[in-house]
């Protein structure tokens, strides 16, 4: 699922889908989760928190 990437998604596979947002000299942020392929669309697998976490 990136650009030039010819392999089509199909039922049973398992992918990652992983947002980002990079803060030039700060560092980069964040979520992945991850889904199967079904019949019907997505079913996501794990539920990572979608907060704003500050260390």
């Amino acid at each position: 699922m990136a650009h030039g990437q010819t392999t089509e998604l199909e039922e049973g596979m398992v992918i990652a889908l992983e947002p980002k947002l990079v803060f030039p000299g700060k560092g980069v942020v964040g979520i992945e989760n991850t889904h199967v392929v079904t019949r019907s669309g997505l079913d996501q697998l794990t539920r990572a928190e979608q907060q704003i976490v500050s260390i």
